[in-house]
């Protein structure tokens, strides 16, 4: 739970802080419900991102792919 609250955190300050107009803020939502449908539907993407033995840079660059 503490994990969803700093992701939650991130996507909120960037709402928040950077310049962002309607398409932007179309475009981020929809990449989010992507991740979000993804975890909820593959047990293994889910386990990749919660595991501490990938990197926070590894786990960057796959989210790119999703």
């Amino acid at each position: 739970m503490v994990h969803a609250r700093k992701v939650a955190k991130r996507y909120a300050k960037a709402f928040l802080h950077e310049k962002m107009g309607t398409d932007d803020i179309d475009r981020l939502t929809g990449e989010i419900q992507l991740l979000v449908t993804t975890l909820a539907t593959e047990k293994e993407t889910e386990v990749f991102f919660i595991s501490p033995v990938y990197s926070r840079d590894l786990k960057i660059k796959i989210e790119r792919y999703l």
